[in-house]
């Protein structure tokens, strides 16, 4: 199944990052500082006296006003995705073996190679991934080698516009398209979902459009770090060695402040939390965040104005 789904040239590729980026990104090797976290509120799906949407409204709209993250927990607990979707073979069914889609193959997307392959075979890989996963995570918390043993390529689904079998398995926040709910304009601009593997990881970047952020399987690490002034922004060094000019050049996991010490100004502002299945994170426009998947993961994301 391997050979048929990436080329020579990309498992090449792979095999390069991985010899050079070794054990560095795993979390468990890297030295932490002192990090807050965004606010968080429990929002009860259960809770039946008011419509769950208005509910989400009210609780994002103060957040949204002022531009800064906010956890919504558990609102989309009772959905089907956060019921359903931690089963491979669940999403298999709905989107069906030959649809065809778009995989990363790569440690980060700035690196990766972009490949165009048949849902079932990512499935394959999917499980596949997932076993080798468990196993290297049996290993004594003291053999941390874990992240640089896999005889897999880190192979990402992200980005991808959702996939016509899985829309009825959730509601997109009412918020995001009926501007009667007062959280912005209510114009919703598109709709991405993202699956993978434990290890994925989408290097540190802005959006320019507000964000709602849905953990729908498994567990993801987001780490934010407020805009700075235009005179200021450069602390983030977006758009590095010519890389894209949303994206900045700083591993924030292990960073170079030799390479990047302007970067020093900004480190101790971030904001970092765990999103598990059922939780709502708002990200607002050009707030920089790195995401890290903690386990075989699904997520979907709302870009709104």
């Amino acid at each position: 199944m391997m050979a048929r789904l990436i080329s020579d040239r990309a498992l090449s590729t792979v095999r390069k990052q991985a010899l050079r980026l070794g054990r560095q990104n795993n979390p468990a090797t890297t030295r932490k500082l002192a990090i807050s976290a965004p606010a968080e509120i429990e929002l009860d799906p259960d809770n039946g006296e008011q419509d769950i949407q208005v509910r989400l409204a009210d609780a994002i709209r103060p957040y949204h006003e002022n531009q800064t993250p906010v956890v919504i927990q558990r609102a989309y607990a009772n959905s089907i995705a956060c019921q359903k979707w931690h089963d491979v073979e669940y999403l298999r069914r709905m989107i069906g073996d030959e649809k065809e889609c778009e995989v990363e193959i790569g440690t980060v997307y700035t690196d990766a190679v972009k490949s165009r392959i048949p849902f079932g075979q990512y499935c394959d890989y999917l499980n596949l991934a997932t076993a080798e996963s468990q196993q290297n995570n049996g290993v004594d918390d003291d053999d941390n080698s874990s992240s640089s043993s896999s005889s897999l390529p880190m192979v990402y689904l992200a980005q991808n516009e959702v996939f016509d079998g899985l829309r009825d398995d959730y509601d997109v926040p009412k918020f995001c398209s009926d501007s009667a709910l007062n959280v912005g304009q209510g114009s919703l601009y598109n709709e991405m979902v993202w699956i993978g593997p434990q290890g994925c990881v989408t290097p540190l970047h802005y959006d320019p459009l507000d964000n709602i952020f849905l953990q729908c399987a498994g567990m993801k690490q987001i780490s934010l770090y407020p805009p700075q002034e235009e005179s200021k922004n450069q602390c983030y060094y977006p758009g590095y060695n010519g890389g894209q000019y949303n994206t900045s050049g700083v591993d924030v996991e292990q960073p170079d402040f030799g390479t990047f010490p302007l970067f020093r100004n900004v480190a101790p502002l971030v904001q970092q939390v765990v999103v598990r299945s059922g939780d709502l994170l708002f990200i607002p426009a050009r707030w920089w965040h790195h995401v890290r998947s903690l386990e075989y993961s699904v997520s979907v994301n709302f870009f709104w104005r």
